[in-house]
């Protein structure tokens, strides 16, 4: 039952999102996968940021950045591979590899302030500046 209430919550608050002109896939990419999580005025900053950030000229570029990064951990059945299954390689590949999880890595710490300042527009900015290093990574690995 109680399952059943959250999804109400989630679907009014979609409803009331698609009547402020917000478009049903950026909705759909803010809300919780968990709707007992569901924060609405959270959700809807998201929202407003996605839609924003689709207008900005590097918006392509970012959601190619999180194409490659999501495929590269897609199994051939198709099923997310965890991060302990990644293969870990040495040489050249291992060491960009490397650098680009250090720079990774260095990005969440970045970010982290603009997400508890519910900054998303910033945030998402901020993560379009790994594009060029993930970009590097899957044009030099082979």
């Amino acid at each position: 039952m109680e399952d059943a209430v959250f999804e109400f919550l989630a679907e009014r608050e979609q409803h009331l999102l698609e009547r402020r002109g917000l478009r049903y896939d950026e909705i759909r990419a803010v809300m919780p996968e968990l709707k007992a999580s569901l924060k609405p005025y959270e959700v809807l900053k998201k929202a407003e940021a996605l839609s924003k950030a689709r207008t900005a000229g590097d918006f392509e570029g970012l959601a190619i950045l999180f194409k490659r990064v999501r495929t590269s951990r897609r199994t051939s059945s198709g099923q997310t591979k965890p991060r302990a299954d990644l293969p870990r390689s040495g040489g050249v590949a291992g060491t960009r590899r490397t650098h680009v999880a250090r720079r990774g890595r260095a990005a969440v710490v970045e970010i982290r302030p603009a997400l508890e300042r519910e900054q998303f527009l910033e945030a998402m900015n901020q993560l379009a500046d790994l594009r060029a290093p993930v970009d590097k990574f899957f044009v030099d690995v082979p």
